[in-house]
Formats: structure tokens, sequence, C-alpha cells
């Protein structure tokens, strides 16, 4: 295991659960960070959560001690306006997203015409949902009423729930889509991991697949990530996946962490092998 860290030029790391949880960071993780600054390692953040914007999460984990800028940080909002540019005639088209101010502040900066309130005056060609923590009923009916006549449904990350501190857990992305399936009959569209488009900035720093290793909490993003496209994994245990849920899944890791601080101590070549799982 040491040598599949060793020979990594670039470590991918997902935020939530995985570095931090609310506004703690996990054991580790400045440690982890100040190691690759002194050694020259590149990283890059990769964060299914749409909540925040990019600004926000500079702002964070800057806070927080961990050196981060726009070049290193990756979120699903910023891979799902790609999609938009890359599908749709962005000059022209509009949508109704369902997310936060910040969201809404990220497709604005990207010239993308949005609504986010019902108007039986405009015509949309898309409902674009994101992790909303200002989720109201009425953002549920104006996006039912849209969807209802327009069946493309887009979303940032397909994640069910957002690990917080002390274990607890709130409805992600993924949830509120289930429930808008529900209503509307639609197929969605989902643009955050484990959708490999969500790499393109890091590919196009240089970076091989065999030169990089994604870490995260999330078997059916993180991992599956990975897994789908022959890029090594280390799962942590700090967040959403469990010892139970990994002998569950058909999606494997490289190897299973307890967490990001076991990484910073194989790093260091002091790892003891009661830290690793797998």
């Amino acid at each position: 295991m040491n040598l599949i860290l060793k020979e990594k030029k670039c470590f991918v790391f997902d935020m939530d659960g995985t570095i931090y949880l609310g506004d703690e960071l996990i054991k580790g993780s400045y440690e982890l960070f100040q190691y690759f600054n002194h050694h020259n390692i590149d990283y890059f953040f990769l964060t299914n959560n749409s909540s925040n914007s990019v600004k926000d999460y500079i702002n964070k984990l800057n806070e927080m001690g961990i050196e981060s800028g726009e070049s290193n940080i990756i979120t699903s909002s910023t891979s799902t306006i790609s999609y938009l540019k890359r599908n749709f005639d962005i000059c022209q088209q509009v949508f109704f997203i369902i997310g936060t101010p910040s969201m809404e502040e990220e497709f604005r900066k990207a010239s993308i015409n949005f609504i986010t309130k019902k108007d039986e005056h405009t015509k949309i060609d898309a409902v674009v949902v994101g992790f909303d923590t200002t989720l109201t009923y009425k953002k549920l009916a104006d996006a039912s009423y849209y969807l209802n006549m327009n069946k493309t449904l887009i979303a940032t990350n397909c994640d069910y729930i957002c690990p917080l501190p002390e274990g607890e857990v709130t409805p992600d992305c993924g949830s509120i889509v289930s429930l808008l399936e529900r209503t509307i009959e639609c197929s969605v569209t989902y643009c955050g991991k484990p959708d490999i488009a969500i790499l393109e900035p890091i590919f196009k720093q240089g970076f091989q697949r065999e030169e990089m290793i994604i870490v995260g909490d999330r078997l059916y993003t993180d991992i599956a990530l990975g897994f789908e496209n022959e890029i090594d994994t280390a799962l942590v245990l700090t967040g959403e996946a469990t010892p139970q849920t990994i002998v569950e899944s058909e999606v494997a890791p490289t190897i299973v962490l307890k967490s990001v601080e076991s990484l910073y101590l194989t790093l260091k070549n002091k790892n003891k092998n009661r830290e690793i799982f797998r």
C-alpha cells in the first residue's frame, strides 16, 4: 500500500466527511496538507456539495489553515455549468434552478440565464437541482410545474445525504431529486461524481489517471469515480461509508483507511497496521 500512495503525483480529495465535518477539521487533515506543501505534492479538492461557491470553499479551507485557490477546487456546480455550456445554448436558453444563493452566484458569474420562481410567461429548457439548504415547499412545487411541461431534469450530484458532526446527516441533492422523480416521472442527468467529466480540469493540467488517487468517504460517488475509470482510490471511514457497506458494495476501493490521518502517517512512514483495514 505504501507503494500505491508514494508513487502518486496528484491527490484528489472529497471534502465533507473526508477532511472535515461541518466546521471541524478531521484529525490529521492539517498535518497532511502541510506535508503536501512541504514536499511540493499537488492536490485538488473535488466536492459534490453545490451549496457553497468556489469562493466559499477557498475561504473555509484557508480559515482552517489549508491552502487553496480557484485552480485546485472543483465543485459539482462548476461541473454542471460546464455540462450546460456543452449541451445548451446558454445565450438563448433559460433554466429553473433549485439551489442556494451561493450556487445561484456561480451560475450568474457563468452567464447562465435562470429563474428561481414560477413565471407563467417564461419557458424554461431544463430544471437544474443542487444541494439546497434553503429549500422550501414552494421551490419544489415550482420545479414540479416546469417538469410537468419539460421533462429535462439536471442535478449537480447524486448524494442522498450530507454528513454532519456527531454522526448527524441532512438530506442532499439526491434526496431532493428522488422526491421530484416521484412527483413527475422523468429522467435525470447527474453532473457531479462519479461522472468522469468532473475531472476534466485536472486532466487539463497534465495529470494522467495512473498518477492520481481519489480520497473520499462515499462508495457510490468518490470511489465509483475511480473504480469506473481505472483510477486508484482510498476510502476513509469518517463520513458515510462503513465496513458493512464496503462488504455489500460492488464498488471496491483500492485501499481503505480509518481517516486521512492514516494517509498522513503512511506517507510519513509511521503507519501502524491497525490503522489499515485493507
